[in-house]
């Protein structure tokens, strides 16, 4: 896994100059990195380390050089940075680091494919109201809630929110204003995953837990309350990824009609665009959970350490996909590719890093590869890169 780590308050060089190097572990950084061999947040630089040769790119304007297929035959895949003597330039990352198009490409959606698809989903959504939606408020579930309202009538569709501190309350406003602009009505219910010891282990199947505590709470209030059906936001694409919280709504009798009716998030996307539901431009943002590896402990402090660390980002003016990966002290930062080469020029790096430091984390690092979306999946083997 390929990184800048940016150290606490560093003063940066005047000249603006980074270099990238592939290393057997500069002193004042070790225990650092972050190896593909090993779990997330280890760092002895001399146990299960895969690092062999050099990886280097540079940056001129917008014009790169890279020795990407060299650094393959190497098997290099790990990264530190050093600060290195006066240059006017910036160099930095590896050859793949900045050429991943992340936009979703709308054009690419038919729309008879997308018209028959909608017409399908309200069919759907007639021969099965009223419906409850599982709802937090991300590009899946409104849309539906937003739909279910339109076709259903605002009696025949309540929106649930379930509410923890895995749950970053940037979305809750996000989700409170969309029911409001649609008139979706919205039900909110506090969960306890945190409160379950096999949750807060944070094992791989973590998400089995967080929603078999969500849908054993909102499904009997929704039924209660009327809603014999029960719905969430899964889409086809999610079916292709590694998703224990699945198997829970399945115990629950959840349905998931976008999956069921090969709704793809392109697809989503488009048609929330054509409703006007803002979300349809919103990044995927699961659960703060989400960010901590595999068997960090979950807890209050580490999730709103990391909600405030994203939200100073966004307040900066990062758009599109972000995510703050927690690794004990240090937070590896990822973003989208479109973004990543603004925020390398070394001026806008001490912005970047300043802002995580002050959600209370002590080192930062800027992933060059990107935002991918379960990284850390990938990362402990539990779906393929």
């Amino acid at each position: 896994m390929t990184f800048l780590l940016l150290r606490a308050r560093a003063a940066w060089p005047q000249c603006g100059h980074i270099e990238a190097n592939v290393t057997t572990g500069p002193p004042q950084w070790a225990h650092t990195a972050i190896d593909d061999t090993r779990s997330e947040g280890e760092g002895d630089w001399n146990r299960g380390s895969s690092i062999r040769g050099e990886s280097r790119e540079r940056r001129r304007g917008d014009h790169y050089s890279n020795s990407r297929s060299a650094v393959e035959r190497r098997g290099c895949n790990s990264t530190v940075v050093n600060n290195g003597s006066s240059s006017d330039c910036l160099r930095a990352g590896t050859a793949d680091s900045l050429l991943t198009a992340m936009a979703p490409d709308l054009d690419a959606v038919s729309k008879v494919d997308l018209a028959a698809k909608t017409r399908a989903l309200a069919a759907w959504l007639r021969a099965n109201a009223p419906v409850a939606i599982g709802y937090s408020g991300g590009v899946d579930s409104a849309y539906l809630a937003v739909t279910a309202r339109q076709t259903l009538g605002a009696d025949g569709a309540l929106a649930i929110i379930g509410r923890s501190a895995s749950y970053p309350a940037e979305q809750w406003q996000t989700a409170r204003d969309v029911a409001q602009r649609f008139d979706v009505a919205v039900l909110e219910l506090d969960t306890a995953e945190l409160d379950d010891p096999r949750y807060a282990a944070n094992p791989s199947n973590r998400c089995y837990y967080c929603k078999t505590e969500l849908w054993s709470r909102l499904v009997p209030v929704a039924r209660a309350r009327g809603f014999a059906t029960v719905i969430d936001g899964t889409n086809a694409d999610d079916l292709r990824d590694y998703r224990p919280g699945a198997q829970a709504a399945r115990e629950h009798r959840v349905a998931s009609p976008l999956a069921e009716l090969g709704f793809t998030k392109l697809h989503i996307r488009h048609a929330s665009r054509a409703l006007g539901i803002p979300t349809w431009e919103q990044p995927s943002s699961p659960c703060l959970s989400s960010r901590l590896p595999y068997g960090t402990e979950v807890t209050r402090g580490r999730l709103r350490q990391i909600e405030l660390a994203e939200a100073a980002l966004r307040r900066l003016g990062i758009a599109g996909d972000l995510r703050v990966r927690f690794h004990d002290d240090l937070a590896r930062v990822e973003l989208a590719p479109a973004e990543l080469s603004t925020w390398l020029a070394p001026e806008r790096m001490a912005v970047l890093t300043e802002a995580v430091l002050e959600a209370g984390f002590a080192r930062v690092a800027l992933d060059l590869r990107g935002f991918r979306s379960g990284s850390l999946n990938v990362l402990h083997g539990v779906s393929a890169a």
